[in-house]
């Protein structure tokens, strides 16, 4: 429909040296990947909206990121109410 090529696909080594998996060393650390995983998540299919020709794709597209953001928003029952980092911005944009 878009065309492109698709990425190849990488080793788990690939993913972990990528990632610098290395520097995870508490829940906070995983906490900052996540958080900043959904955010380039929630972007990815926000920024794709308008190259959609047909209006469900780009509704599906915008629920599928509004998914993404509340799974680090300031949900009652979110763990991560207090914590710092990608996860700040977040909230700080209501």
């Amino acid at each position: 429909m878009f065309g492109g090529t698709p990425v190849k696909e990488k080793s788990l080594a690939g993913y972990a040296k990528e990632l610098d998996v290395a520097r995870l060393k508490t829940q906070a650390d995983v906490l900052d990947l996540a958080a900043g995983l959904e955010k380039g998540a929630a972007n990815a299919y926000l920024g794709i909206i308008p190259a959609f020709p047909d209006r469900q794709l780009a509704k599906l597209a915008g629920q599928l990121a509004n998914d993404e953001r509340r799974r680090v928003s300031r949900e009652p029952r979110c763990p991560l109410e207090d914590h710092e980092g990608p996860l700040q911005s977040l909230r700080d944009d209501h």
